[in-house]
C-alpha cells in the first residue's frame, strides 16, 4: 500500500505510526481517511437534521396514540369484550338509516 512520507522530520516515531496506521473503517491510512472526506453541504445537514427530528416526533406520537387507546377502553366496543365473532361474519343486518334503491316498477 502506498504510504506518503511523514510531513516533517520532527514527528516522533510513535506519532508517525499513529498517523499512518490503517484506519479501522476504510483500511487506508488515517490522514487520507480524515482529510479527504467531502464536507457536507448545508442542505444535506439540514435534511438529515429534519429526518432525525421527524423520527423523534413520530416515536412520541406513537406513544401518545397507545396511551390514548389504553385510557379509552370504549373504543374497542362491547363486541370486542364479549368475544362475539368478527362483525363481518355476523348475519348481515340492514342499517336502519340506509337509503334503499327504488324498484324499477
Amino acid at each position: 500500500m502506498y504510504r506518503p512520507k511523514p510531513r516533517t522530520p520532527r514527528t516522533r516515531r510513535s506519532e508517525t505510526r499513529r498517523i499512518f496506521k490503517p484506519c479501522p473503517k476504510s483500511g487506508r491510512d488515517r490522514v487520507s481517511c480524515v482529510n479527504n472526506r467531502r464536507k457536507r453541504t448545508r442542505n444535506e445537514r439540514k435534511r438529515k437534521n429534519e429526518k432525525n427530528w421527524r423520527m423523534r416526533r413520530n416515536v412520541v406520537t406513537l406513544k401518545r396514540k397507545k396511551m390514548k387507546k389504553k385510557s379509552n377502553p370504549r373504543q374497542e366496543g362491547v363486541r370486542g369484550r364479549l368475544g362475539l365473532p368478527n362483525p363481518s361474519l355476523r348475519s348481515p343486518r340492514e342499517h336502519p338509516w340506509r337509503v334503499r334503491p327504488r324498484s324499477l316498477f
